[in-house]
């Protein structure tokens, strides 16, 4: 009897050092203090992560995260940007359902974007880093844009530039 209590005592030892190693492994969890973001249910593109100081008038680090959908927290200290899919580019509604200060970046290079869909930036305080490169953006949507905290626009390959 004694045996298998030392031995069950040692086995739950192994699994939660196993558990606490898989964590250590998958990162610090995040601060608390963090925030949830809600996307819809089918994912709209990539969260990727950037330091909330960056740089924007340099190449900036991003760390892919997760996708777009459902609940995602974001971590205190971090801010996030959103690398669009195809799902994302169609309908862009979905920035409505954010708070002001919920993505950094946006990015739809190469998506085939319906740029009538740029009016849904506009609730986005924080949007620091806007990528429009190969979508058919013109001087039409440059309103769309007008009182974003914009830090760094690639309108490359549009119809602007």
């Amino acid at each position: 009897m004694r045996m298998r209590k030392s031995i069950a005592s040692m086995l739950v030892l192994f699994f939660c050092s196993m558990v606490t190693a898989m964590a250590a492994d998958q990162g610090k969890p995040p601060e608390p203090g963090g925030t949830f973001l809600q996307f819809p249910k089918e994912s709209v593109g990539r969260i990727y992560t950037i330091n909330d100081d960056a740089d924007f008038s340099r190449r900036i680090q991003l760390q892919n995260l997760t996708a777009a959908a459902g609940r995602v927290e974001r971590p205190k200290g971090q801010a996030f940007s959103l690398k669009l899919n195809y799902e994302g580019g169609t309908n862009l509604s979905f920035l409505n359902n954010l708070k002001p200060n919920d993505l950094i970046g946006l990015d739809s290079n190469d998506i085939a974007i319906d740029c009538s869909q740029l009016k849904y930036l506009q609730n986005l305080k924080s949007l620091k880093r806007l990528e429009l490169r190969n979508s058919d953006f013109s001087d039409k949507e440059l309103p769309y844009l007008k009182n974003l905290p914009l830090e760094y626009l690639d309108i490359s390959k549009t119809l602007i530039g």
